[in-house]
């Protein structure tokens, strides 16, 4: 079990590359969402496993039109529309409906992001107090 080694990977899974437009490995053209980033550190952790983290800084976010949110100031991705794919302790998931509803839905950032109604999201006090 476990990852192998594979020169070919849109040979064997059959996906189709497509050019990047600011790094140099391609895009999977089925892909809905693509982001290019830059691998910016890496480093080892745990300690009774052999694993990495990255620290990957992404560049270029390339999105389905079908994706997003029409009716807004600024163009997001719809959370209903989009149907990632997820890893968990290597299963692989899909979403099911939403569970329950988000305060952070409600917030000042997302009226500002979804209508433009504010002029700009403010700072919270709480956060100006660590200043």
């Amino acid at each position: 079990m476990g990852y192998r080694y594979e020169r070919d990977k849109f040979g064997i899974t059959g996906f189709t590359p497509m050019e990047s437009q600011s790094v140099a490995p391609p895009r999977v053209l089925e892909c809905p969402i693509q982001m290019e980033g830059v691998v910016h550190d890496f480093r080892s952790f745990g300690k009774n496993v052999n694993a990495n983290v990255f620290e990957v800084h992404i560049v270029k976010l390339h999105v389905d039109e079908k994706l997003l949110l029409g009716n807004a100031p600024r163009p997001h991705i719809d959370p209903v529309r989009w149907r990632p794919l997820i890893m968990n302790f290597c299963r692989f998931f899909a979403l099911g409906g939403e569970v329950h509803p988000s305060r952070l839905a409600q917030s000042d950032f997302m009226k500002f992001m979804t209508q433009g109604t504010m002029s700009q999201p403010s700072i919270s006090s709480s956060s100006q107090q660590g200043k």
